[in-house]
C-alpha cells in the first residue's frame, strides 16, 4: 500500500479526517501524523502547530502505510451530524436515523456558557455514507426537515 490507498482506504472505511492527517501538518492540530520527508516516513503526534518527536520512522512506505492504517482503524471515527438548540430535535432526528438502522450517539455541550447548551448528534464510521444517502444535507439543526418515512 501507498499513500494515495491508505487515504483512500481511510475514506472507504469511513474514518473522520478530523481523527488523522497524510503529509506535513500545515493546518492540522490535535492529531496522529504520517509524513514522508526526506524519502522516510514519519509517524508522530501534532499539537497546536508543535510536531512531537516522531514516535516510529519507517524507511519501507509499505510498512509505514500498514502501520498508519492499523492504528488510525483503532480509533473511534465519530462523525457530527446534527447540532441543535434543542434537545427534542436532537432526539426527533435520532429517532429518524435508528428508524433506518443507524446507530447514534449524542452530547450536551455549554455554547455561550452552562445555562446555554447545544446538543449534538453523531454517527460512527460507515454509517456516514448512509446518513448522506438519506439526508444530504448536514449537520442538520432545528430547522431540517426529515423525508418522509419509506
Amino acid at each position: 500500500m501507498n499513500l494515495d490507498e491508505l487515504k483512500q482506504r481511510l475514506h472507504d472505511a469511513g474514518c473522520n479526517t478530523g481523527n488523522y492527517h497524510i503529509g506535513e501538518p500545515w493546518v492540522v492540530s490535535d492529531v496522529y501524523c504520517l509524513a514522508k520527508r526526506n524519502g522516510r516516513f514519519y509517524f508522530f503526534y501534532t499539537e497546536r502547530g508543535q510536531d512531537s518527536p516522531p514516535e516510529k520512522i519507517f524507511d519501507n512506505e509499505a510498512e509505514a502505510c500498514q502501520y498508519y492504517y492499523d492504528f488510525v482503524m483503532n480509533i473511534r471515527h465519530n462523525h457530527l451530524v446534527g447540532f441543535y438548540q434543542s434537545a427534542n430535535s436532537l432526539q426527533r432526528h435520532a429517532a429518524f436515523l435508528e428508524k433506518h438502522g443507524i446507530a447514534t450517539t449524542y452530547d450536551k455541550i455549554p455554547y455561550g456558557g452552562w445555562h446555554d447548551p447545544r446538543y449534538r448528534l453523531f454517527v460512527e464510521g460507515m454509517a456516514i455514507f448512509t446518513v448522506r444517502q438519506l439526508l444530504p444535507n448536514l449537520p442538520l439543526n432545528d430547522q431540517s426537515e426529515l423525508p418522509h418515512a419509506d
